[in-house]
C-alpha cells in the first residue's frame, strides 16, 4: 500500500513533465500574440501623399487590421502639433478602418510640411524621421470636370470604404474614398503639373489612369481619359480595364500625338509616357502598329520581356508577368517595319507601389522623440509613396516567444519526479 502512494508523485510528475512541454510549444507560438507589447496589425503600409494643392493634402495608407488612425502634422522643423482624423470620422467618434484617409485643410501655399501617422496610439515614422510633403503656389484652377464611377466587389455589392486614385499623365496624384452606395466622385481640376507646378489645362482629352485599392489590400486597375470619365464604366475589384478601345478616332489622334511616333510605319508607344509615375506594380505598357505586327517588349531592371501581336484596331498592350520594385525603370519596345528596317524606342517611367505588397513587418524605434529630418522618397513630386515606416515608441523591440512558463512547469515535473523517486533510494538503502 506504501509503495503504491509513493508512485503518484512519479506519476504526477510525469502529468506536469508533459503539460510543461505542452505549454512550451503553445507559448513558443502564441506568446507574441498574448503577451508581448508589439501590435504588429497596427502598421501602416502604402502610404501616399495626394489631393496635393496650394492649401490641402490627403494621406493614405492600409493597415493589416481595424484600427485607429489619424495623422500628427506640422511645419518643417517645427513642432508636430496639429492632428486631422479620418475623412469618415468626427474627432469625437473615431472609428476603426483597414484602409484610411486623412485630408489635411487650411495649409499654407508653398510650404514644406512634415507628418507622422499615429494606428491605436503608436507613431509611425520613417525611421524616426517624419514623412514630408510640399504645397504648390496659389493658382486660378482649371475648368477640367470631374470623374466619377462606381466600385462593386466581385459579390456585386458595393466597396464602399475603398479609394480611387486618379491620375493624369504628368500630373499629381489625386484620391478620393467610395461611398456607401459604391458611388466615387472625383475632383481633376486640382490636378498640377508636376513639370510646371502649375495646374493641368482642359484644352484636350487627357490619358486617366485609375487605381482602385480596397480595404482587403486588392486592386483594380482602369484606362481611361477625360472624355470618358463623366461617368467611368463601372470597375469591378480585383480586375484591369483598358477603356480607351472604345475611344473615337479624334480622341485617339490626340492620345497619339502625345507619344513618339514613327510616321512610316505607324508605329507608337502610348503609355508610359517618358519619366511617367505610375501607381501599379504591374503597369500597363501599350502603343500603336499595324494589324499582325509582332511587338518585343522589354522591360530592363529585373529583366522581362513578351512579344506581342497589335490587333485588328492597331492596338497592342502587356502588363509585365513580375511585380516590379518602387524606383525607375526602363521600357524598350522593339520591332520591325514594312521595308524590313528595325524600329526601337524606350521610355523612363517611375513606379510608386501598389497595395498587392506583403504586409511587412516594422522595427519599434527606441527613440523617445522623433527628430525631424529629410524623408527620402521614391520620386521627386508632391505625390510621393513612402517605405513601410518605423514605430517610434519605448516599447523596445517585441520578443517573439515567452520561455518563462515553459521552463516553470518543466522544473516543476521534474521535481515531482525526485519526490517519487527519492523514497524508493533511501528504502533499498
Amino acid at each position: 500500500m506504501l509503495e503504491h502512494k509513493r508512485k503518484v508523485p512519479t506519476l504526477l510528475g510525469l502529468v506536469v513533465l508533459l503539460l510543461g512541454i505542452g505549454g512550451g510549444i503553445f507559448f513558443a507560438e502564441y506568446s507574441l500574440d498574448f503577451f508581448s507589447t508589439g501590435k504588429i496589425n497596427s502598421e501602416p503600409v502604402n502610404i501616399r501623399v495626394s489631393n496635393t494643392t496650394d492649401s490641402l493634402a490627403s494621406i493614405s495608407w492600409l493597415t493589416e487590421a481595424a484600427t485607429e488612425g489619424n495623422v500628427k502634422y506640422g511645419l518643417f522643423d517645427k513642432t508636430i502639433g496639429n492632428t486631422a482624423h479620418d475623412d469618415r470620422v468626427s474627432n469625437t467618434n473615431l472609428d476603426k478602418y483597414t484602409l484610411h484617409h486623412v485630408t489635411i485643410r487650411g495649409l499654407d501655399p508653398e510650404s514644406r510640411y512634415q507628418f507622422v501617422i499615429t494606428a491605436d496610439g503608436k507613431e509611425y515614422n520613417d525611421d524616426g524621421k517624419p514623412y514630408e510633403f510640399e504645397t504648390f503656389a496659389v493658382a486660378t484652377l482649371s475648368k477640367l470636370g470631374p470623374a466619377t464611377g462606381e466600385v462593386k466587389l466581385v459579390n456585386g455589392q458595393p466597396a464602399t470604404g475603398s479609394i480611387v486614385f486618379s491620375q493624369i499623365s504628368g500630373a499629381t496624384l489625386l484620391s478620393t474614398l467610395v461611398g456607401l452606395d459604391g458611388s466615387w466622385v472625383q475632383p481633376l481640376n486640382i490636378a498640377y503639373d508636376v513639370g510646371s507646378k502649375q495646374p493641368v489645362l482642359d484644352n484636350e482629352a487627357k490619358t486617366l489612369n485609375l487605381y482602385v485599392l480596397s480595404q482587403d489590400g486588392k486592386e483594380s486597375q482602369v484606362l481611361t481619359d477625360t472624355d470618358h470619365d463623366f461617368p467611368a464604366p463601372a470597375i469591378v475589384i480585383g480586375q484591369r480595364y483598358n477603356f480607351l478601345t472604345q475611344k473615337t478616332s479624334a480622341v485617339e489622334t490626340a492620345v497619339l500625338g502625345d507619344s513618339t511616333t514613327d510616321q512610316a510605319s505607324g508605329f507608337a508607344i502610348l503609355q508610359p509616357t517618358d519619366n511617367q509615375a505610375v501607381v501599379s506594380v504591374r503597369p500597363l505598357i501599350r502603343g500603336k502598329g499595324k494589324p499582325g505586327q509582332k511587338v518585343t517588349v522589354i522591360v530592363e531592371s529585373k529583366p522581362q520581356a513578351a512579344v506581342v501581336s497589335v490587333d485588328e484596331r492597331g492596338d497592342w498592350q502587356w502588363t509585365p508577368f513580375r511585380e516590379l520594385v518602387a524606383g525607375l525603370h526602363t521600357v524598350t519596345v522593339k520591332t520591325v517595319g514594312a521595308d524590313g528596317e528595325n524600329i526601337s524606342e524606350a521610355r523612363r517611367f517611375i513606379v510608386l507601389k501598389s497595395g498587392s505588397q506583403v504586409l511587412a513587418e516594422s522595427t519599434p524605434s527606441a527613440s523617445l522623440t522623433p527628430s525631424p529630418s529629410v524623408v527620402p522618397t521614391v520620386i521627386s513630386t508632391p505625390t510621393p509613396i513612402f517605405s513601410s515606416p518605423t514605430p517610434a515608441t519605448t516599447e523596445g523591440t517585441p520578443i517573439s516567444g515567452n520561455a518563462t512558463y515553459t521552463l516553470v512547469l518543466v522544473g516543476l515535473g521534474f521535481g515531482l519526479l525526485l519526490v517519487g523517486f527519492f523514497p524508493k533510494l533511501l528504502l533499498r538503502k
